[in-house]
């Protein structure tokens, strides 16, 4: 899988399917299925209780119960029963096909504070990113989802306007806030 689309779905895993997973358990459960499946392109794994208890340390009782409710929530399928020393074949569902997923956005605002940093310590970021920082950034400003492209340069508009800088500019700083990650962040000093 690209690493572009696996980081956009890295963010929809963390904003919007583990925050509608409220048991821990079942979310550690969630992240092992995503692992064998959607983090690497495919739909569905074949996996045992015992080797998923193996994997997250839970007992077998607590996997079959996170089990039932990732499926009684419509975030896990059965595709294939087990038979005898045949593990059972997960489908793993992702946002557009779990019904009752309610949309969580990252806020970039809130990103600043829990990151300890200001606004004005991202001013001026993108003159700083590598050129395949840039690049990426391209790319995903080019691929954002429209809604969150919307609401993107909805912000970035009201920013500038409050700061006079230019919003198309404020927009590129907010794509890098929201989309790349912590440790691509660290290069530059924050």
């Amino acid at each position: 899988m690209e690493l572009t689309l696996f980081y956009t779905r890295f963010i929809e895993l963390t904003d919007r399917v583990l925050p509608a997973i409220r048991h821990p358990s079942d979310q550690l459960l969630y992240l092992q299925f995503f692992s064998r499946t959607i983090a690497v392109g495919e739909k569905t794994c074949r996996i045992s209780y015992r080797d998923l208890s193996e994997l997250t340390g839970l007992s077998v009782i607590t996997i079959k119960t996170a089990v039932r409710r990732l499926i009684d929530h419509g975030i896990l399928r059965i595709a294939e029963s087990a038979a005898a020393k045949v593990a059972q074949t997960y489908e793993v569902l992702w946002p557009t096909e779990i019904k009752r997923l309610q949309r969580l956005e990252r806020s970039p605002m809130v990103l600043l504070k829990e990151s300890g940093a200001g606004g004005e310590h991202y001013e001026g970021i993108l003159d700083k990113l590598t050129p395949e920082d840039k690049e990426i950034l391209e790319i995903l400003a080019s691929s954002l989802p429209f809604e969150e492209e919307k609401r993107l340069r909805k912000m970035a508009r009201e920013a500038a306007l409050k700061a006079g800088q230019d919003p198309g500019e404020k927009f590129k700083e907010l794509i890098v806030l929201t989309q790349f990650g912590p440790e691509r962040l660290k290069k530059y000093g924050h």
